[in-house]
């Protein structure tokens, strides 16, 4: 049986492509949120995957050189300050100096810092705004460098939709140039945690096509009487 393995990012951008906010854009990028960060680049319309494909690892750029260690052996990459784990021990941290926040009478999580956030909660609001400014480094970087027409947003933090994407496109705005950014769009995933899983089934329905030889028929089915 034939098997294709690819990263989350790259699912989440091809899934983009076919299904999503993607469709008809040769050029974008996809970041995906979650853990760690990661982003899937469609560049004249394919997936690209670099000379060893390990394109994308937006999440290990360099935000602050003299920052905390990260897992990969690198300090102060982007991971550090937006992923997963480095927001909810930020958010342990200070619930304790805002005894007030929703963050404070629970044990913090992803999703209960997006909620909070939704719901107004002054900690978690400022939680969402250091991430996207700490992002939106990297995505104004990533402008610079590939200048792609669309950047689409997924992971979990994507479904604040406003809420994040307004001082993320605040520091892009100061940190591009005028043409770059003039050119990009940012918005939210259409697809929302659905996409990695759409993206997945995409990549072999992508190959079927390209090859059908890959998925030769069933035998007939003999009857028995």
């Amino acid at each position: 049986t034939p098997l294709w393995v690819d990263n989350d990012a790259n699912l989440g951008a091809l899934a983009e492509q076919w299904w999503g906010a993607g469709r008809g854009v040769d050029d974008f990028a996809y970041v995906k949120l979650a853990t760690g960060v990661g982003s899937g680049h469609v560049i004249g319309g394919r997936i690209y995957r670099g000379s060893t494909g390990v394109a994308g690892e937006i999440g290990h750029v360099a935000i602050d050189p003299h920052g905390g260690p990260c897992i990969c052996g690198l300090r102060g990459c982007l991971a550090t300050l937006v992923g997963a784990p480095a927001l909810i021990a930020r958010a342990q941290a200070r619930a304790a100096e805002e005894p007030g926040s929703i963050l404070a009478s629970i044990a913090p999580t992803m999703t209960a810092i997006e909620d909070a956030a939704l719901a107004g909660d002054g900690l978690a609001l400022r939680l969402v705004e250091e991430a996207a400014e700490n992002l939106g480094l990297a995505v104004a970087g990533m402008l610079n460098l590939m200048n792609p027409s669309l950047v689409i947003l997924g992971g979990g933090l994507s479904r604040l939709d406003e809420l994040l994407l307004r001082p993320l496109r605040e520091t892009v705005r100061r940190r591009t140039l005028v043409s770059s950014v003039a050119a990009s769009e940012i918005r939210t995933s259409e697809l929302g945690p659905r996409s990695v899983a759409i993206g997945a089934a995409t990549l072999v329905l992508e190959a079927a096509l390209a090859d059908p030889r890959l998925f030769p028929p069933l035998p007939a089915r003999t009857e028995i009487s």
